[in-house]
């Protein structure tokens, strides 16, 4: 989408795994910029196979994301974003990488490997997701859902269910999205919960769009 300032260094593989993911919001200064640097350092057995500092605002006016230390296939990596003047910005940082040893999914549905790798689609996919679910006007029906299934808590519902008039539909669905990626519960686990969500009786046929963009292996 126009108007973002990504840096995306590397594509996450299909046996990559979320190794860290924050997002930062800076408010303006009367005079001058304001900044953050992203960091992480791996921990044992870590490699970092790619990196995302996504713009989470659309209008052109975002920060700018630099790298500043580290990145693909090293063990520490750092990106410094500065907003524009008299700016602020929004940013989510996910880095990707592989373990020498990770689990294997148990048959009870135990978090492995493979299931790490069906969230990070959720994170590569989410702009275009969150543009399906809001040309049906999605919002409200999967906040429901979403509440219903405890993946969401009374904030984050009642923004997505805020119809003020200067309150467009891709944001109410798109904090839903936010939500479920930056939640401190936030597992792959919850990405399978998404799906189920997605294709659950009441919204299945208008989510069809947004199931077209998961691959077959994620559902």
């Amino acid at each position: 989408m126009s108007g973002r300032h990504n840096l995306e260094l590397g594509i996450p593989g299909s046996n990559d795994v979320i190794l860290h993911t924050e997002q930062k919001r800076k408010s303006n200064v009367l005079f001058g910029t304001v900044s953050h640097t992203f960091s992480y350092h791996c921990k044992d057995g870590e490699q970092i196979t790619a990196v995302i500092a996504r713009d989470m605002w659309t209008h052109d006016t975002g920060g700018d994301p630099e790298l500043v230390n580290g990145g693909v296939g090293q063990r520490h990596v750092s990106i410094k974003v500065t907003s524009r003047w008299f700016r602020g910005f929004d940013f989510r940082f996910t880095v990707f990488g592989r373990r020498q040893s990770t689990s294997v999914q148990s048959s009870s549905g135990g978090i492995g490997s493979a299931d790490n790798w069906q969230y990070t689609t959720l994170a590569k996919n989410s702009d275009k997701i969150i543009e399906a679910l809001a040309a049906n006007g999605l919002s409200e029906r999967l906040a429901s859902s979403l509440k219903a299934q405890g993946m969401i808590g009374e904030e984050v519902y009642a923004k997505a269910t805020n119809y003020a008039p200067n309150v467009i539909e891709y944001s109410r669905v798109k904090c839903l999205i936010t939500a479920i990626q930056t939640s401190t519960r936030a597992t792959p686990q919850r990405y399978h919960d998404f799906i189920k969500v997605l294709k659950s009786h009441s919204i299945r046929a208008d989510a069809e769009a947004a199931l077209k963009l998961l691959p077959t292996r994620a559902y």
